[in-house]
């Protein structure tokens, strides 16, 4: 998402200084939030920081088949600990129910936890 917001602002940048500016503070604010300890789970999935960084990307079919069946944010791919705290286990029942018809699916939703879990 990251990389939208950053070259939107190079773009306006040409127009209006100061929005193009916004715009890239706004790109380095959601790459900052993706890799901090208090805020990773709240990053969106689609548009990921680590997703340009070479784990495979998410297409926009993917993307779609994420939204609609409500997986927004990274902290819906993990399960809960017994105290309704975030865990840093992948939610393996949800990503099997998700690939059970959309088989490519896995790899990359996997590729993305594995990644997050070693930062």
């Amino acid at each position: 998402m990251y990389q939208f917001w950053r070259t939107t602002g190079r773009k306006l940048r040409a127009h209006n200084t100061m929005l193009g500016q916004a715009f890239q503070s706004i790109a380095i604010l959601l790459q900052w939030q993706d890799t901090e300890d208090e805020s990773w789970h709240c990053s969106a999935i689609d548009g990921h920081s680590i997703l340009a960084d070479g784990t495979p990307i998410l297409t926009p079919v993917d993307s779609r088949i994420l939204q609609d069946n409500g997986l927004i944010t990274v902290s819906q791919l993990y399960e809960e600990s017994v105290t309704g705290t975030l865990s840093r286990t992948v939610n393996s029942t949800l990503i099997d129910r998700l690939a059970s018809n959309q088989q490519w699916l896995r790899p990359k939703l996997r590729a993305l936890t594995n990644t997050i879990n070693n930062q």
